[in-house]
């Protein structure tokens, strides 16, 4: 979710330690655009008066976080770990991001769309942008990871079997269930 990736080459297509220094320097400025946002929507609802929304914000913040966290304790407890699991918790994180950014432009009125952007909507835009090359960069090392030359054997053998006897070996054979009986 943060762009670093702490473990083995086989779980995570390239450690953190072999990452080009331009790669890291993305991810860092990235991360500390999610700490100023972070930190943004923290001091508003430090800031809030009404203790109804600061309540309902603060469930719904404990729900995001929960829900991250569960995702990652789930695909952590076993070595299957597949990259659907892996980008849920991302796709939280950023759902969450989005929250904060509501949060935080919340009371604008809506022909003041500038006022939305600025900053809140410059920080997150920041994030997305820094983050994206560094997603393509790390999509780069996907057949590193330990489910890959499985999947490719797999791939393989489908391929030479379909070459030896065609698309027809999915048909169905013609026989009815009372001929089968017999």
């Amino acid at each position: 979710m943060f762009g670093v990736n702490a473990g083995p080459e086989h779980l995570n297509g390239l450690p953190w330690g072999e990452s080009p220094l331009s790669i890291k320097l993305l991810v860092l400025l990235a991360d500390g655009a999610a700490a100023v946002l972070s930190a943004g929507f923290v001091w508003k609802l430090a800031r809030e008066k009404d203790k109804a929304h600061r309540r309902a914000v603060l469930w719904n913040s404990l729900l995001f976080i929960l829900f991250t966290g569960l995702c990652i304790a789930s695909s952590s407890v076993t070595i299957r770990v597949e990259m659907r699991w892996v980008y849920i918790s991302l796709a939280a994180a950023l759902l969450f991001l989005s929250y904060m950014y509501g949060e935080l432009t919340r009371g604008v009125k809506a022909e003041l769309y500038l006022k939305r952007l600025w900053p809140w909507g410059a920080i997150f835009a920041v994030y997305v942008v820094l983050m994206l090359p560094v997603e393509l960069f790390y999509r780069g090392y996907y057949p590193n990871l330990y489910l890959w030359p499985n999947q490719m054997r797999y791939n393989s053998l489908a391929e030479e079997t379909y070459g030896k006897y065609g698309g027809g070996i999915l048909e169905r054979p013609s026989i009815s269930w009372a001929t089968a009986m017999r």
